[in-house]
């Protein structure tokens, strides 16, 4: 059973990719809504040439919103009109001439894929070039390439600062940068950061070296690993409830420690907090609101929750060093005042033909024979899920399919129409009952299917 909840997302480490793009031939149209390998290339040409900042823990692979305005960017740049962000003949032209043309004269030797640094190591960061005189050296965190329609999106506190420059205007000369693994430079004070008050994390990470103030620039092949000797800290126990009504406050308490004996530090996801919806694959701040969680030093938290669900609460401890440890335990809300409805047909897999005639039903756990019961069809949407579990996602009312009907259980629907026989159309949908004039309601655990 999935009551009618939506988990919002939690800030966790993951991250951006960087692949390679020179000399690919773009044959292909590109606009909102393509996916594929195309993509992934024109994303990463944008992004070496200085037009698309892809958000740590968005993969490539899907053309989005922040694409097409880097499209439209590079467009204007080039005299290309109209500059509306479609890559048609014109523009794939340019593009496949551009990658050429600025095939990267710089190679990164090292790391180059499959290492692993131990983080505040001395190590050299080597490359090779023929006709280059100074390079920049940024360190770029890695995510693998989406290759699903629906792609994870998380923003962390560590995207803002990504990605995080290494060394400007290094000499041609030394071919090699020595560097204390995990330093970046604090680009808006210009000083080095040894990663003291805000730390690299460790993860898998790629070297981006570019001329000095140009586009032509080159990647590590693969992702090689930052480690720390630092421990995650430890979760000893949750002192939790387990059952609460509406509006009763609860009190979880965190038992956790720390093996580097540091102070520690948590942030609370109740469940409970607004969701937002975007386009999979890739965010766009028009269309989507992503907070930065907010630690604190109490291992206690009080909360209570409005409406009636199972709720899982998240917990997540961030020691000194920047690790995390995350903590799950689950609530159920309940309203004394009203029945609790289950789904239990259609609840995800079924695939009903239009026009016959199925029965839906439900269970409720404490019957109101006066309840009235309403019937609502809404739509798979295609959207991200940000923090699991909390898929699938439905519109809420898409269709109505009958309202104010007894609380016996069970509803003949005549499958593909509402409430006024008007038909609806084949698809995957979730059903969703709710008792009447309430929001006490419960959805399809899956989707299921329409057919003709």
């Amino acid at each position: 059973m999935k009551k009618y909840l939506f988990l919002a997302f939690l800030a966790f480490f993951v991250f951006i990719s960087v692949a390679k793009a020179e000399s690919y031939n773009f044959e292909t149209n590109l606009t909102i809504g393509s996916s594929g390998a195309d993509v992934v290339a024109l994303q990463t040409f944008l992004e070496t040439h200085s037009y698309l900042v892809m958000p740590e823990g968005v993969p490539k692979g899907y053309f989005g919103l922040l694409t097409q305005m880097a499209v439209a960017k590079y467009q204007t740049a080039k005299g290309i009109t109209p500059a509306v962000g479609y890559v048609g003949p014109v523009t794939r032209a340019q593009i496949t001439a551009d990658s050429q043309v600025n095939q990267s004269s710089i190679t990164v030797t090292s790391p180059n894929g499959g290492e692993n640094w131990q983080i505040g190591i001395n190590r050299a960061i080597t490359w090779t070039t023929p006709t280059v005189t100074y390079v920049d050296i940024k360190l770029i965190p890695y995510q693998p390439p989406c290759t699903t329609e629906v792609c994870p999106m998380i923003v962390t506190a560590h995207s803002i600062r990504a990605p995080f420059v290494i060394a400007n205007h290094v000499s041609l000369d030394t071919h090699s940068y020595t560097w204390r693994a995990g330093d970046y430079r604090d680009e808006a004070a210009d000083i080095p950061n040894a990663g003291a008050s805000a730390p690299i994390y460790p993860g898998q990470y790629q070297i981006q070296i570019c001329e000095s103030d140009t586009n032509n620039c080159d990647s590590s092949d693969a992702p090689f690993t930052l480690s720390s000797n630092d421990k995650s800290p430890v979760v000893n126990g949750i002192d939790a409830p387990t059952k609460l009504s509406i509006n009763e406050k609860g009190v979880w308490t965190i038992r956790a420690s720390d093996p580097s004996e540091g102070t520690l530090s948590y942030f609370a996801h109740w469940g409970d907090e607004p969701v937002y919806m975007t386009p999979a694959g890739e965010a766009s701040s028009t269309t989507a609101t992503q907070a930065i969680p907010q630690f604190v030093q109490s291992s206690s938290f009080p909360h209570s929750y409005d409406r009636a669900g199972t709720y899982t609460i998240t917990f997540t401890i961030e020691n000194s060093s920047g690790l995390m440890t995350q903590a799950n335990t689950t609530v159920v809300v309940t309203d004394p005042s009203a029945p609790l409805i289950t789904v239990t047909a259609p609840n995800g897999g079924e695939n009903w033909k239009i026009n016959a005639t199925r029965a839906i039903t439900w269970r409720d756990s404490n019957y109101n024979s006066s309840a009235k019961i309403d019937l609502y069809l809404g739509k798979q949407l295609p959207v991200v899920c940000i923090k699991a579990p909390c898929g699938p996602f439905f519109e809420q009312s898409t269709y109505v399919l009958d309202k104010n009907i007894p609380n016996t259980g069970v509803y003949n629907w005549i499958v593909g129409t509402d409430i006024v026989n008007n038909p609806i159309p084949p698809g995957s949908y979730g059903l969703r009952i709710c008792v009447s004039g309430t929001d006490n309601c419960d959805l399809s655990d899956e989707p299921f299917t329409l057919v003709q």
